[in-house]
């Protein structure tokens, strides 16, 4: 499992009013907290072929309202050992909250495909499945 600190994301997720994060062990370990549902978060960092990461963009730019339609039409999404797509998510164990961002490498950096997506309640439900 990942570590939020090492991640492109993590600031962004640090700052969300709905995480807590917890250090402890001189701030070696970090505990993330989704505060609605006092649900521990576990972070993922996932790689794609191109394929793969046209269909999770398709569905982070889908509208909440058509989300489950879109996840049902793309179908699964199979990970990659070395993948052009890197994504990082942080998912809540009750899949109450996900958060989810594209990226791809190029000139030695990493570039975001879209913007950082949050999601909550159903649609978080929803996203989770992918993974």
């Amino acid at each position: 499992m990942a570590n939020i600190k090492n991640m492109e994301i993590g600031e962004a997720i640090s700052k969300n009013e709905h995480i807590l994060i917890k250090s402890s062990l001189f701030g070696l370990k970090q505990t993330i907290i989704f505060k609605p549902t006092q649900s521990p978060i576990d972070v993922f960092q996932f790689e794609y072929t191109n394929e793969g990461g046209a269909k999770i963009e398709k569905i982070l730019s889908t509208p909440p309202d058509k989300l489950e339609e879109a996840i049902k039409s793309v179908g699964k999404i199979e990970h990659s050992q070395v993948g052009s797509i890197h994504v990082e998510a942080c998912i809540a164990r009750d899949h109450q909250f996900v958060a989810i961002q594209p990226f791809t490498y190029s000139g030695f950096y990493y570039h975001p495909v879209v913007d950082l997506k949050v999601y909550e309640g159903k649609e978080a439900e929803l996203i989770a499945t992918l993974f």
